[in-house]
């Protein structure tokens, strides 16, 4: 985990986001350059919109991949492990390598119950059947942070600092819905800024809940509680676009 965790910022840093300096890893350690943390402004945030969306027009391996150079077959969203892949398409990716793995772990954690999956699965069908109605416009792969809530978001004098990757070669729209699940302070600036540099494609804020149902299942089979209630509206909620 360390190690995946200290590729993936290199990773992202590489590709211009601001990222602290990886100090040491170890099988169970992994040490950062230190962050003095400020309070966000308006005028950070939407620099560090611009930053992500420049980060986001690198190029980037097929939808599914690890960080360069890791040849990791597994990684983890928070605890929680996760399969790399190698995918034409985001929608294949997704289901593969995200939805059906959490969906499986908060059922066997408890946190999402055979009802609630059935939700999953009929949005996990309709990704792979008819992935533009669903998912937007198909993209190429970039480089994501892949678990872009606010607490991974550090605001530093210098402009905001990214820690704690999942990183993957993904969507775009996964790390500005990330943003949206937990909030973050100025987020409508953050949107300004990303769409100064990288317009969104048209219904992406439709698309939100499509990208947060992982997000939610994590959470589901890591902490059970309303989780699992929670990704099934997401999941019903994506798939309300078709209706």
């Amino acid at each position: 985990m360390s190690r995946l965790e200290a590729a993936g910022l290199q990773w992202l840093g590489e590709c211009g986001a601001t990222v602290p300096q990886v100090v040491s890893f170890d099988e169970g350690t992994l040490v950062l350059e230190w962050v003095d943390e400020v309070a966000a402004t308006e005028g950070a945030a939407r620099a560090f919109g611009a930053q992500l969306a420049r980060v986001h027009r690198r190029p980037a391996p097929p939808f599914g991949s690890p960080p360069p150079g890791t040849g990791a077959r597994s990684g983890w969203v928070g605890q929680l492990p996760v399969p790399f892949g190698e995918h034409e398409s985001w929608p294949q990716h997704y289901v593969e390598d995200r939805l059906r793995p959490a969906a499986a772990a908060a059922i066997a954690s408890g946190g999402l119950t055979n009802a609630q999956d059935d939700a999953i699965s009929g949005l996990c069908d309709l990704l792979l059947s008819d992935p533009e109605v669903i998912a937007g416009p198909a993209t190429p792969p970039a480089p994501i942070h892949g678990d872009l809530w606010s607490g991974n978001v550090l605001w530093q004098p210098a402009g905001a600092a990214l820690v704690d990757p999942a990183a993957v070669a993904g969507h775009p729209e996964t790390d500005l819905a990330m943003l949206h699940l937990f909030g973050l302070p100025y987020l409508a600036e953050v949107v300004a800024g990303y769409e100064s540099v990288r317009p969104l494609a048209t219904g992406w804020r439709r698309r939100i809940a499509l990208h947060q149902v992982f997000p939610l299942l994590v959470h589901a089979a890591l902490f059970g509680g309303h989780y699992g209630a929670a990704a099934t509206r997401a999941a019903t909620q994506a798939t309300s676009i078709i209706t």
